[in-house]
């Protein structure tokens, strides 16, 4: 071999193990090469994996190096169930990028398979996707509730469970009957994130794992987008006075102007904190209450991290917005565990946990009134109300 062909053969060994270093492989010509300085949700297909890391190549043809946190989690496509992690699926994983420059996950959640049709994606400023109908809609002969009969729904769904105290009824909805149709579906290529929309004057608000969307449903086109740096992942948007709120996985609570997608505020609630998760926000009278999962360091021993549960109250009308006005830390854990969305009801905040039982907070102290074990057995506490407090029991 001469002297010239190798030293290109060093350039191009050098150049190899530089982008195995960062992070990130470009494999496909044109296809960026991508350093990350901050957290970030990736969606891609799994092409290998070897000695705790993982390949991951996402859509625009970038294989991601990604190294597997030792206290990794895997979920299945749907809810929290754990699952196994094989070459071949599609994946999205939460990545933090580390001092060295390389890429840590330590949760990783599987997508169903790609494949979907090309006219089903979604529309982007002003142009209508194809519709999709496989049935012709029945009317259904009387109605359940509300004046009107038929299948049409009516209304708004502004949260989770409609409103803060998550009884999950709406006094204008209507019953839908079977058979029902397909009119027409909205598919990003990235996916949509696990999580609810919010429904106000016709528009949907939803987070996909690359950006927030605002949803035209009569047009049936994006009205806009909002591009954050992780996703709202079991975080489902409230909507209130024109603001939308939710939280991500990097510990963050933000507020968009419902209108044009813009930030009004961010606020961090858990800046040392380690693989943090926000649930969907309860708004009362100016408050947002989000409850939080996180690793948190031993106030006794900063070096061993804590699985802490917490609940967080921020006020939308401070200056600057989102300061907080209390927060309480309702179990202290060794591992995983998990919490449920807040339900808040005449002043107080009810929240669930896995393994510890139910709490109930007052909503202007955070201080705890009452908390209830779990009964023999149950592994989980879901809160919703309906006139009474119901713990949903189960896996």
């Amino acid at each position: 071999m001469s002297i010239k062909r190798r030293g290109t053969w060093v350039v191009w060994l050098l150049a190899l193990s530089l982008v195995l270093s960062i992070g990130v492989i470009p494999v496909a010509a044109g296809s960026p090469s991508q350093h990350l300085s901050q957290p970030r949700s990736l969606v891609g297909q799994v092409v290998d994996l070897t000695d705790g890391r993982m390949l991951l190549k996402t859509p625009d043809g970038s294989i991601w190096n990604i190294t597997l946190s030792p206290r990794l989690r895997v979920l299945a496509p749907k809810g929290g169930e754990a699952a196994e992690l094989a070459v071949g699926q599609w994946a999205r994983a939460r990545v933090h990028p580390q001092p060295d420059g390389t890429l840590l996950t330590s949760q990783i959640r599987l997508l169903p398979p790609k494949g979907r049709p090309a006219d089903r994606r979604i529309g982007v400023k002003g142009r209508v996707p194809e519709r999709v109908r496989v049935a012709e809609t029945v009317a259904a002969p009387t109605s359940l509730c509300g004046d009107a009969g038929g299948n049409q729904p009516t209304g708004d769904w502004p949260t989770l469970g409609w409103s803060p105290e998550r009884s999950f009824y709406s006094p204008t909805e209507q019953r839908l009957y079977p058979p029902l149709s397909l009119e027409w579906q909205l598919y990003n290529e990235n996916y949509w994130a696990l999580q609810s929309p919010a429904i106000v004057n016709g528009i949907a608000y939803v987070g996909g794992y690359d950006a927030f969307y605002a949803l035209d449903l009569e047009a049936q086109i994006t009205l806009w987008t909002q591009t954050l740096p992780a996703d709202n992942e079991s975080s489902s948007p409230a909507v209130v006075d024109g603001v939308v709120y939710f939280g991500t996985w990097t510990g963050d609570v933000y507020a968009l102007d419902a209108s044009t997608g813009d930030i009004l505020w961010v606020q961090n609630i858990a800046p040392e904190a380690g693989d943090p998760q926000i649930y969907s926000p309860a708004v009362v009278n100016g408050v947002v209450y989000v409850a939080v999962e996180a690793f948190r360091p031993d106030p006794g021993d900063p070096s061993i991290e804590r699985f802490v549960l917490s609940v967080y109250a921020l006020d939308t009308t401070s200056d600057p917005p989102g300061a907080e006005i209390w927060h309480t830390d309702i179990a202290v854990l060794d591992n995983w565990s998990s919490i449920s969305d807040p339900v808040v009801v005449d002043g107080v905040v009810y929240v669930g946990t896995r393994d510890q039982g139910t709490f109930a907070l007052d909503a202007s102290t955070g201080a705890i009134l009452w908390h209830a074990p779990h009964p023999d057995g149950a592994v989980r506490a879901n809160v919703g109300y309906d006139g009474t407090i119901i713990v949903h029991n189960g896996v």
